[in-house]
């Protein structure tokens, strides 16, 4: 006999996923402990005897709140929509506080035309305060290339930020940052490092800014929703003194094209490596997809990627802050091989990763000159 009440949710896809949590946002947004939602795999909290075994299960009331450095994803994890909660409910505060019901996060999200999506509650601290600082890395190279610190000076303030990489159109080679670093179309970009006089490009009219979730990712559910794709390119004065490789990094790979065709749950958990002018060479993995994190006009802002760290600490649930200047571009490396030479890009501008091939780039401005983003002019082989 059939039993109806048990799902199989190994088939759900990412448009199945943002269907449920599009169809369930103002519910879960009501939800006062409710901070953010992602899709993702369900995490499996490490005393929990399915960590290990497959088929094992332990009782939920006996294992305490789900934080990101004490569950993870395993192989048999299944895809969820991601809950991101402020307070985490114990059993006994709802039996002394019955009038805290209405406040559960659902564990199914039921759609209208029989598909069942699971949730998966996380209890995080959210860090709101800005990140401490560290001892920035020292350049001595006079090459400039991925990584290293740039400055503009706007409104008689000095805005830095790093350099992702190196991109072309096949005519000429441009520095891949964020828009709000370089700035508008013609303004001076100088070295953040050594000799700060050095000029070494101007930004260029090709930029990016925020678009409609739908217009980036056609036939995906997102109404009122934007990506904040912020890119700005520097189109270099002397190529000559610029190298292809990412500080600290080396060489990079193939780029990673992703859209609404290639875009799969299968990067969850995705080992990253990164680094940035200010903060020098962080690693982590992907966590969650399309993270939507905050409203401001009856909009709401989504980033691809929830990255975190590649090791949790288990002196906090709080989601890191880390002080990395914006721009930097993140890359992902082999599970089980050195990151020494990175299989594949992604770049990653304002707190989201984001990669640079020339079909998705195409995708994002819808035919605005997106081929400045063609590929990563890894040729050079010096550091």
């Amino acid at each position: 006999m059939i039993d109806l009440t048990k799902h199989d949710f190994t088939s759900l896809s990412v448009k199945d996923l943002l269907d449920a949590r599009e169809a369930y946002h103002v519910h879960l947004a009501h939800l006062q402990s409710v901070y953010a939602t992602a899709i993702g795999r369900y995490l499996i909290r490490d005393n929990d005897r399915n960590a290990t075994e497959r088929k094992a299960h332990s009782k939920p009331q006996a294992l305490g709140p789900r934080t990101l450095f004490n569950s993870s994803v395993k192989d048999w994890s299944w895809p969820c929509i991601l809950v991101f909660v402020r307070d985490w409910m114990k059993r006994s505060e709802l039996k002394n506080h019955p009038e805290k019901q209405d406040q559960l996060v659902p564990p199914f999200l039921y759609l209208p035309d029989g598909r069942v999506v699971p949730t998966c509650v996380v209890k995080v601290d959210p860090n709101e305060e800005s990140p401490g600082t560290v001892d920035p890395p020292v350049f001595k190279s006079d090459l400039v290339g991925g990584g290293f610190p740039v400055q503009t000076t706007i409104q008689g303030k000095i805005h830095r930020g790093s350099i992702g990489c190196l991109v072309t159109n096949g005519e000429t080679v441009f520095a891949l940052s964020n828009r709000h670093v370089v700035g508008a179309a013609g303004r001076e970009i100088f070295a953040g490092f050594k000799n700060t006089d050095r000029r070494l490009g101007v930004s260029d009219t090709l930029q990016l800014g925020k678009r409609a979730f739908s217009e980036v990712y056609p036939g995906w559910p997102g109404s009122r929703v934007v990506a904040n794709l912020d890119a700005g390119l520097i189109r270099v004065d002397d190529v000559k003194g610029w190298t292809a490789q990412v500080y600290g990094v080396g060489q990079v790979g193939d780029v990673v094209d992703l859209n609404v065709g290639t875009f799969r749950l299968d990067i969850i958990d995705q080992p990253l490596i990164a680094f940035g002018a200010t903060s020098g060479l962080m690693k982590g993995k992907i966590l969650g997809l399309f993270y939507r994190y905050k409203t401001v006009g009856g909009l709401e802002y989504v980033s691809d990627f929830v990255i975190g760290r590649a090791t949790a600490t288990r002196r906090s649930t709080t989601i890191p802050a880390t002080p990395a200047r914006s721009g930097f571009s993140t890359i992902r490396t082999p599970r089980r091989t050195p990151a020494a030479r990175a299989s594949s890009a992604l770049w990653r501008w304002n707190g989201a990763a984001r990669n640079c091939s020339d079909r998705a780039a195409r995708s994002r401005c819808r035919s605005r000159s997106a081929s400045a983003w063609q590929h990563c002019a890894a040729s050079s082989t010096s550091s």
